[in-house]
């Protein structure tokens, strides 16, 4: 049964790579994206449901799911928001910062997809860059800068809020997309602060490669965070998830297959367990190498009055996860100030809380 299926899956996937190809020379990206989706969603949903409903009409086969799939695999679609919107922000960069055409931005994409961002979404990027219309102009300029959304980040960032988890790296892309669509407000608000541009003369090749290591870590965090996403909603709900089978389910028929996933699944099959995927050797050593050119760039990006939210909340998670000791002694305190919500102590035991009398003054 197991050689049946791999064998279909295999022909199966032939067709679909092949069919994707012509999409792009055809111009059908989206329907076939669009039947892609359906299809499958078709496919699960009755295994979803009878998992959900306890039917039972799939026990004892290999198509049986288990409970709780439905909230898993509203999971599954989180990531797509993280990766799409971060090469987004760094087309944005790359055309503000060394004034590049779209060709020439193309052919970054083109490189960096032979590399360690291999990607479908950088695949299609470059795609993307090089499409023109009838008339000659390129399509991408001439599209509307108002993105739509359909609901999957937002979701996405509830969950982590009901599970006290960080998404940030998600909810500002969520919020990007918002605020994007602000079009007619941000056309007023650019001519009342204009920025001043200096344009100064960028080394191409340290800002291409500074770019594409930013782009990089920026992902490493975002899929980082969707992991611990998960990892806590599997204690919280007792899923019993296999991370490792997760993150190779992703690496074809999903628009956030990448080979960065192989990675993935090799971190969480060699340590099951693991709470955070930073903690991971590789990914630690890799993040750290990115670190300084991450830093840098985001540096740039501010100063250049370029918005890179997402680039830069990745950072800002980063950064906080490896404080020792933050700031939010104070939030405790004003917290205990004005409402007497308590407060623990460095020098007893983590769950025994106390409460001060603020107007004593010793």
């Amino acid at each position: 049964m197991w050689l049946t299926l791999a064998f279909t899956s295999a022909a199966l996937l032939g067709f679909y790579d092949a069919a994707k190809k012509q999409s792009l020379t055809g111009n059908a990206v989206l329907p076939v994206l669009l039947l892609n989706t359906l299809f499958s969603a078709l496919f699960l949903l009755p295994m979803i449901v009878s998992a959900e409903c306890g039917f039972g009409w799939f026990d004892g086969t290999i198509l049986a799911a288990s409970s709780g799939t439905l909230r898993a695999h509203g999971l599954v679609l989180l990531k797509a928001v993280i990766v799409l919107t971060s090469w987004i922000f760094g087309y944005f960069a790359m055309k503000h910062l060394l004034a590049l055409k779209n060709e020439q931005m193309a052919d970054i994409f083109e490189q960096w997809d032979k590399g360690r961002l291999h990607s479908y979404l950088i695949e299609i990027t470059s795609a993307i860059l090089r499409h023109k219309e009838e008339g000659g102009d390129y399509l991408l300029d001439n599209i509307l800068d108002a993105a739509g959304q359909k609901g999957t980040g937002r979701w996405s960032v509830i969950n982590s809020l009901q599970l006290n988890t960080p998404l940030d790296v998600i909810a500002e892309a969520v919020f990007a997309r918002n605020l994007s669509a602000e079009k007619n407000l941000r056309v007023l608000m650019s001519k009342h602060y204009m920025h001043v541009e200096n344009h100064p003369v960028y080394n191409y090749q340290d800002t291409v490669a500074g770019l594409e290591s930013t782009l990089y870590a920026a992902r490493l965090i975002g899929y980082a965070q969707g992991f611990a996403l998960m990892c806590t909603a599997s204690e919280q709900y007792g899923w019993k998830l296999n991370l490792s089978t997760i993150a190779l389910l992703w690496r074809a028929g999903c628009i956030i297959r990448s080979a960065f996933l192989n990675d993935i699944a090799e971190a969480y099959h060699r340590a099951p367990g693991l709470s955070h995927l930073l903690l991971d050797e590789h990914f630690g050593r890799e993040v750290m190498e990115a670190l300084p050119a991450w830093k840098k760039y985001i540096g740039v990006m501010l100063r250049e009055g370029l918005p890179v939210p997402v680039l830069s909340a990745a950072l800002n998670y980063f950064l906080g996860l490896t404080t020792n000791r933050s700031p939010a002694n104070m939030i405790q305190a004003m917290r205990d100030y004005f409402g007497a919500h308590t407060f623990e102590r460095v020098d007893s035991p983590r769950g025994e809380f106390f409460h001060e009398h603020w107007e004593d003054n010793y």
